[in-house]
């Protein structure tokens, strides 16, 4: 998901209220972006080769989310594994991550996989979760989604791993 992130096919939206973004965006966009971002140091102390950053558009509770219209075969014994944290110094970022997929050609609302809040806890954190038996066989589409929690100030959130994994 990272390394596709700015694929011509990945729509990338924020809100409240909802607004389209283009990929890359300047950071100091009031309307979020989402961008990559090289040699940068996480929460951890660690310095990552690349990660995906994506800031909620700057309002409370603002939210940014790239849709990923993959059409995806969920196999018996796949999971989504992410690693998620926030960058270095965002010492007032309170985010929730989430990841949820929509049946290909569904209008129906989106199920959520699973979701992680997050503040600076000087760790990057995993999430690792298996899709449930019922999901097999069923063809998807993908959210990667953060959340402010409250005010979206310091919510410099980055992907640094999102992947199916068997």
């Amino acid at each position: 998901f990272i390394a596709n992130a700015n694929a011509g096919y990945v729509l990338w939206k924020s809100g409240l209220p909802s607004t389209n973004l283009s990929f890359g965006g300047t950071t100091n966009d009031p309307n979020g972006f989402a961008t990559f971002l090289t040699g940068i140091t996480m929460e951890d102390g660690a310095n990552y080769a690349k990660v995906l950053e994506t800031h909620p558009k700057w309002v409370n509770d603002g939210y940014i989310y790239g849709y990923y219209p993959i059409a995806h075969e969920i196999k018996p014994g796949e999971r989504f594994v992410a690693k998620v944290g926030l960058l270095q110094n965002a010492v007032n970022g309170n985010v929730r991550f989430e990841i949820s997929f929509r049946e290909t050609g569904s209008i129906g609302p989106e199920t959520l996989i699973k979701f992680l809040n997050d503040n600076y806890n000087n760790q990057v954190q995993t999430i690792d979760v298996a899709f449930p038996s019922d999901t097999f066989g069923k063809t998807v589409n993908f959210y990667l989604r953060v959340r402010a929690n409250g005010s979206s100030g310091q919510d410099w959130a980055a992907w640094v791993e999102a992947r199916i994994i068997r």
